[in-house]
């Protein structure tokens, strides 16, 4: 299987789980136009517990009903 870049990937996957260290390069790694990649009923799940994913960002784009999201 070939290495991805995270865009790639992202479309690819219907359910991403962002993994990232607390570092400032990956704080919002994961923010609005990259939630715009998943398929429509994809799944973000969040397990790293640190900034990576723009919460805020992905609240607003689970409340439109295109998304769900799961952060432990």
């Amino acid at each position: 299987m070939p290495c991805l870049d995270g865009h790639t990937a992202a479309r690819a996957a219907r359910t991403p789980v962002p993994r990232a260290p607390p570092v400032p390069e990956t704080r919002n790694l994961l923010d609005t136009a990259e939630r715009a990649l998943p398929p429509d009923g994809g799944t973000v799940i969040n397990t790293a517990r640190a900034p990576i994913v723009d919460t805020e960002a992905l609240i607003r784009e689970c409340g439109t009903g295109r998304l769900n999201a799961w952060r432990e």
